[in-house]
């Protein structure tokens, strides 16, 4: 356990002196400044799912939470993304999928 731990921290030690170019540092900055928020209509959705999916396969269940929240929640693009995805209209959210 040890020998891992120290392997872990290795790792994180060389992920700490990877130097960032200018769209991921303004992509870092904003994260760490942003206030974090949960996603009410997130949470919703997730509510719903779980609601109508009652009594089917938990693969089946997982498979519609998700559906219904990538088709529910709005997608927002900033002009520092590097990659566009599904990120909450409140920029930053701390709410995790199901």
């Amino acid at each position: 356990m040890l020998a891992e731990t120290q392997d872990d921290q290795k790792l994180l030690n060389s992920i700490d002196k990877i130097e960032l170019d200018e769209g991921l540092f303004r992509l870092k900055d904003a994260m760490f400044k942003a206030p974090r928020k949960i996603s009410v209509d997130r949470a919703k959705l997730a509510v719903e799912s779980w609601k109508e999916t009652e009594g089917e396969d938990i693969e089946i269940r997982r498979a519609r939470l998700f559906q219904k929240i990538v088709e529910g929640v709005p997608i927002a693009i900033y002009d520092f993304d590097i990659i566009v995805a599904g990120k909450q209209s409140t920029w930053w959210s701390a709410d995790l999928c199901g």
